[in-house]
Parts: structure tokens; sequence; C-alpha cells
């Protein structure tokens, strides 16, 4: 049997013709991928997003330093021992004190509301867990639930956030979440770290 050019779909004539593989369309397409590729890249190396490091800490007023259970009714009402400093601990495999000295914080209370706050370093050097419980009797953070509230460990540093509010004196004493933002990195360190 013959086979005729009306069979293959082609006169043999044509059958040398160009036939087109890309249509602009998928040229279209792979422009705008190099596009996107492009600012991602540059985005990647001059964009910053954040460190941040969580822990926990707990309130307490940093000119008096007095328990709860001593305030009187008169303390209270005059406003002078409200909540204005928050005492956390940090490990210091997570981060290194110069580091973290002077730092915009988050602290995250229970009712969930967010207070903006900086911190500072109260001992340059971490402590063992003997210097910090030491550190935290002088604190009057005498109390079991206070100091399971904090991340005790064989070595920490004390940081000290002072808040740009102030609370009420009865949350004294009570944990709150503490982020805070230690250093900005471009987004393609931050992915390959």
């Amino acid at each position: 049997m013959k086979l005729s050019g009306k069979n293959l779909g082609k006169s043999p004539e044509k059958i040398t013709n160009y036939i087109p593989v890309a249509t602009p369309s998928i040229w279209l397409s792979i422009a705008t991928l190099l596009v996107f590729l492009g600012v991602l890249l540059i985005w990647g190396n001059v964009g910053r997003v954040p460190l941040k490091l969580t822990t926990t800490g707990v309130g307490y007023n940093y000119d008096h330093r007095t328990e709860k259970d001593e305030l009187t009714e008169a303390m209270i009402e005059s406003g002078d021992y409200d909540v204005d400093t928050f005492l956390c601990l940090v490990n210091p495999n997570q981060i290194t004190g110069e580091i973290i000295h002077d730092k915009p914080v988050n602290v995250i209370l229970r009712d969930g509301r967010r207070i903006r706050g900086r911190t500072e370093l109260v001992y340059t050097v971490p402590l063992n867990a003997k210097e910090v419980m030491k550190t935290l009797e002088e604190l009057n953070f005498t109390t079991d639930w206070e100091q399971k509230s904090l991340d005790l460990g064989d070595y920490r540093y004390i940081v000290d956030v002072t808040i740009d509010e102030k609370l009420p004196v009865m949350s004294y004493g009570e944990p709150a979440e503490i982020v805070i933002e230690y250093d900005t990195v471009p987004p393609i360190h931050y992915l390959f770290r």
C-alpha cells in the first residue's frame, strides 16, 4: 500500500517549512518569571527580617521592688507602685549579652494586650543557677509560681524590660511573654543560617 501526501497531512513541498514551537505567550511567561526571580533576589539581599527571641518575664516596679503582700491601699491608689518593668532570664546559648542590650521588645500580657518596651542587661555575664536564685530573692521574687514562670537553668542572663506604659500594681509578679527583637538580617541570610 502506497501512502500519499494527503494521508500524512502534509504535502511533500511543505515538510521543510518552519514549524513554530514557542508562541509569544510562552516568551511572555518566561520574561515574567525572570522578572519575578530578579525582584525576589534583590529583596532577598536588600530586605530585612527581624530575628526574635521569646522568653517569659514577670512584672515588678523597678524603683520600689516591693512584694505585693506588703502594699497598702494608699500605695496602690498613688500609682507609684504600678508595674513598669518585666524581669526575664535569657539562655546564653541562644544569644550573647552585647546583642541583647537596648533592643525593642513586645510584652504580650495574659489578656492578649501587647506593650512595647526596651531591654536592659542587668549583668554583662550570665549567672549560674545559685546566683540567679539569689538575685530573684533580692528582687522579692520568692514565690514558687513567680520562679516557675521564668526560664531557670544552669546559666542565664538577667534582663530587665522597661515597658512604655505602666500596668496596675495587681499585675505585680504576673508572667508575660517577652519577645525580644535582637537583630535584622536579609531574608536570604535568614533562610541559610
